[in-house]
């Protein structure tokens, strides 16, 4: 994950308090942490809060870290045969890669730099790369499910630790000296190798017939790679999904075969099919309001699914799992208890409801290198409030980890969690999630923003007002490697957190501060508000109409006061006690 910011500017506190000392403040946490949110059916709330009427003036935004590189040697190329012996007893940091992958290839550039940064220190660590492609063997014994892989040996224990963080070379770094002690200063002093290169050896240079013989020869086919489902480009099953309305199938007495070559014929990946078919549902199947509030819900088949247009979780797994298997792929239907539409969170003090795994369906898919993929077509297609249905895709309930998806979905088999790790999480760790708590309130599609909500902090909804400690708020993009151009729906807004002053006398907004990952500022807790007041995380979307797509901070800023309307979009609200 990358570098977590650190606070240097004083928001919201006056001059002569700068000097006091202050509480620990709330840093960005590591990947392995998980915040949780209930927002009813498809973990969506329908209601935003009140829009802010005025923008205050606030500080400017903190300078990135820089540090000297000396220059060294490349980067080692370890195989099966010399892995064991390049890395006994030394630190060591190594990226298992494969050539196909193009985060991998984005990596090389960035791993050449850390192996110089090092270099001065190449007898007590090794930086080095494995191509898994050629050597799987890797495969197995490290359990790597994705590429590229980063893991660090100590020395001493043959376990090595997964490397988490963001995969650029400040947070690489910071993680190594960490780790292992040696710091990149302290080669700076090191007189710097020849830069030089060898001779050309002339004599190689091959001749006009061998070029030619080469250009010839056809372009080898892209080989497939899952990489990061959060930032995978999906383009291809998506649209391929769209272009098979449910109105126009033709009548066939197996529609679900015909969805099945039409939506995964295109394909050779396992995980472009599961995606078409998810999309497909999401166009084509809407939530049976009617039969749910009216409780009249019955058992269906996939076929009366696809005629009638309309379901409640069950059809939709049932019919997302009756076309993936025609398709090929290995699915099964999970039932369980979802935090959807009527569950409450856990109130402060109360007791876990008895164990009742039921009330919810999704499905369990295998996707490229034979991976299990927890997805919710039901909640991936829309959401329900104010016993109305709303069509709105969620692509989170394909991408998001098992890990993720469990804090939400607690199947009847264990056998289902397909986690990672293999832990089996008990039923009172569910229901109470990981703040223990009610957590915070998320408004709208954290989709549309490019926002993983496991990121937001204050995790827990109630904050304690009465205090001088500094609350940090903060929340990432959905991963690392994810483009709000490329990836998503174009440049991330401008985000503000409006507050309420000591003892909720004096409105305010905060602009907050960001880099290339994470969004924060820092409050004092007493300046949030009075007790039973709400603060609100919003979007800035217009100014006089105009989509502000991509503003700074500095320009919300240099708006403050001047004439004209902004529009905004509620994100998130904690409560003040």
């Amino acid at each position: 994950m990358p570098s977590r910011p650190v606070r240097t500017s004083t928001n919201n506190i006056t001059e002569d308090e700068v000097h006091h000392p202050q509480p620990q403040r709330r840093l960005p946490p590591p990947a392995t942490q998980r915040s949780i949110l209930s927002m009813g059916f498809g973990n969506k709330t329908s209601a935003e809060p009140t829009i802010p009427a005025s923008r205050p003036a606030l500080p400017t935004s903190r300078p990135a870290a820089t540090y000297a590189r000396p220059v060294g040697p490349a980067v080692q190329e370890l195989t099966a045969r010399n892995f064991d012996s390049v890395i006994a007893g030394k630190f060591a940091l190594v990226d298992f890669y494969a050539p196909y992958c193009k985060y991998c290839v984005e990596l090389e550039p960035i791993w050449k730099q850390l192996g110089e940064s090092f270099a001065f220190a190449s007898d007590r660590l090794v930086i080095a790369k494995v191509d898994v492609d050629a050597h799987k063997t890797f495969m197995t014994r490290y359990d790597i499910q994705g590429y590229p892989t980063i893991m660090f040996f100590d020395g001493t224990n043959p376990t090595p630790q997964k490397y988490q963080y963001s995969r650029d070379l400040e947070p690489l770094t910071d993680f190594l000296e960490d780790q292992t002690g040696i710091r990149v200063a302290d080669g700076a002093h090191l007189p710097k190798p020849s830069a030089v290169p060898p001779p050309i050896n002339f004599a190689s240079k091959p001749s006009m017939s061998q070029v030619k013989a080469i250009q010839a020869k056809p372009a080898p086919a892209a080989r497939p790679t899952s990489g990061c489902l959060l930032c995978r480009d999906f383009s291809g099953p998506d649209g391929v999904a769209a272009q098979y309305p449910r109105q126009s199938l033709p009548r066939s007495h197996d529609q679900t075969g015909y969805l099945a070559d039409v939506l995964c014929g295109p394909f050779s990946s396992a995980t472009d099919k599961a995606r078409a078919i998810f999309t497909w549902l999401h166009h084509n199947i809407a939530y049976d309001t009617v039969a749910f509030f009216g409780k009249k819900v019955k058992s269906t088949e996939p076929q009366d699914t696809i005629n009638s247009g309309l379901a409640v979780c069950a059809g939709y797994a049932g019919l997302y799992a009756a076309i993936a298997l025609k398709a090929g792929l290995e699915c099964r239907v999970v039932g369980g208890h979802g935090k959807g539409y009527g569950y409450t969170a856990m109130k402060p003090g109360e007791s876990p409801p008895p164990r009742d795994p039921t009330g919810h369906a999704w499905n369990a898919v295998r996707i490229d290198g034979g991976e299990w993929k927890l997805v919710d077509p039901c909640w991936g297609a829309g959401n329900v409030g104010d016993e109305k249905y709303n069509k709105h895709f969620s692509a989170c309930e394909f991408t998001m980890s098992n890990e993720d998806f469990g804090l939400k979905h607690f199947p009847q088999d264990s056998g289902n969690f397909f986690r990672a790790d293999g832990r089996i999480p008990t039923w009172e760790e569910y229901i109470l999630g990981p703040t223990r708590e009610e957590p915070l309130q998320l408004f709208s599609n954290l989709d549309d923003h490019g926002l993983s909500a496991r990121s937001f902090s204050p995790p827990q909804k109630r904050i304690r007002v009465h205090s001088n400690e500094i609350i940090r708020f903060q929340f990432s993009k959905i991963c690392e490697h994810w483009d709000h151009e490329r990836n998503g729906q174009g440049k991330p807004y401008c985000f503000i957190l409006k507050i309420h002053g000591v003892d909720g006398r004096k409105e305010d907004f905060v602009a907050l501060e960001k880099n290339e990952f994470w969004w924060w500022c820092d409050v004092k807790a007493r300046d949030l508000g009075a007790p039973g007041q709400v603060v609100s995380l919003y979007a800035v979307t217009t100014v006089n109409g105009r989509d502000m797509r991509g503003m700074t901070k500095k320009e919300y800023l240099g708006m403050k006061g001047k004439p004209g309307s902004m529009g905004f979009a509620g994100v998130a609200a904690w409560e003040c006690i």
